[in-house]
């Protein structure tokens, strides 16, 4: 009989707080690409908890305490938009993120992905903002579900498709293909 590895824990969490678009009309827009990507996620062999920000009173304090909590071997980070879509009041997404990212390293050393759509529309430049562990451009769900498998039995990932990361020069490497840093 083969021996049952433990589940691994993964945590997902859309770090969307934009609840006004256009400084006018009021959109609180649920994390339909997280839960796509959840979707894909073999359950019989990863345990998930989900964390939606947009309702968060203390986004800070909250994460802090799913990590503690749940205690994931994995984080996954939705960035659905790049900024509020509002030229009277522009409010930039990738700073919350990055404070998100920030507490996390400062609660545990699990590894950090980043993906969803802003991610994907410009993800070298995400990816150095950011400085993810591993991002995820284009379609995330089976790519994320690839990479936790990869991750779970110790296997690179780095062959997989849509996979970002540092390449062993310090070029973002994005599917396959080395691109120069702006710093």
């Amino acid at each position: 009989m083969a021996e049952r590895r433990p589940k691994i824990r993964i945590l997902l969490i859309a770090t969307n707080r934009h609840k006004r678009l256009m400084s006018r009309m009021d959109a609180r827009p649920v994390p339909i690409g997280l839960a796509y990507v959840a979707g894909h996620l073999d359950l019989d062999r990863h345990e998930l908890k989900v964390l939606d920000l947009m309702f968060s009173e203390d986004y800070l304090a909250d994460t802090e305490a799913m990590v503690r909590e749940f205690r994931p071997d994995l984080v996954g980070i939705s960035l659905r938009n790049l900024d509020n879509n509002s030229y009277m009041d522009p409010q930039w997404a990738l700073p919350v993120t990055k404070e998100v990212i920030d507490r996390i390293r400062e609660t545990t050393k699990i590894p950090i992905v980043c993906g969803g759509p802003a991610f994907s529309l410009h993800p070298q430049e995400c990816y150095d903002y950011l400085k993810p562990d591993v991002g995820v451009a284009g379609d995330g769900g089976e790519a994320f579900a690839q990479l936790a498998d990869s991750l779970e039995i110790g296997e690179a990932y780095h062959r997989l498709p849509g996979m970002v990361y540092k390449g062993s020069d310090g070029s973002v490497v994005v599917n396959g293909q080395a691109y120069s840093s702006f710093s």
